[in-house]
């Protein structure tokens, strides 16, 4: 029942928000002590986005930076294709990734 209530409560204030002017957002894993991930984005007021994410696992280590430019089709919709550089630090080729 208190799930319910504080689902309730959520989607009453969602319409209050506001639109920020620049956002950061971080996010850091630890499933187990093989696993590592962390990410940085940053959106600035422009819908220009950087990100920056690190993905670790045994045998790969993989560094990602990518950016790339925010669509808003409607007011509460925002696409975001990024183009990424990666390095995997072991002398794999370094192509571009893609990602919405």
């Amino acid at each position: 029942m208190r799930i319910l209530i504080k689902t309730g409560i959520l989607f009453i204030l969602m319409p209050a928000a506001r639109q920020c002017p620049a956002q950061h957002y971080v996010e850091a894993r630890g499933a187990s002590t093989e696993y590592r991930y962390l990410d940085w984005n940053y959106t600035f007021p422009n819908s220009t986005m950087m990100d920056v994410f690190y993905v670790g696992v045994p045998g790969s280590n993989e560094f990602n930076l990518g950016g790339g430019y925010g669509f808003k089709p409607k007011p509460s919709l925002m696409i975001a294709p990024l183009a990424y550089a990666k390095n995997t630090g072991s002398g794999e080729s370094k192509l571009p990734c893609w990602s919405l």
